[in-house]
């Protein structure tokens, strides 16, 4: 999983959309046969991820400098 963490920076930074997908590991450790399909030991420990070209682009959050003044108010 940390190698899948490392993997979605580095994919967003190229550009890329990830998720990830359990869907897959669930159904690969409950249907027999699925593991040798994707070439997998019966023992060994995977995850899933998608990742391509996203459709949708987000707008960036508020950026916080100096600038940004707090005020509070008390009432009494």
């Amino acid at each position: 999983m940390l190698a899948l963490a490392y993997f979605e920076l580095l994919a967003q930074s190229a550009g890329l959309g990830t998720t990830w997908c359990g869907l897959i590991k669930i159904i690969a450790d409950m249907v027999p046969g699925i593991h040798e399909l994707l070439g997998l030991t019966p023992n060994t420990y995977f995850y899933a991820m998608m990742f391509g070209k996203p459709a949708v682009t987000y707008a960036r959050t508020v950026q916080r400098d100096s600038a940004a003044r707090i005020r509070r108010i008390v009432f009494a």
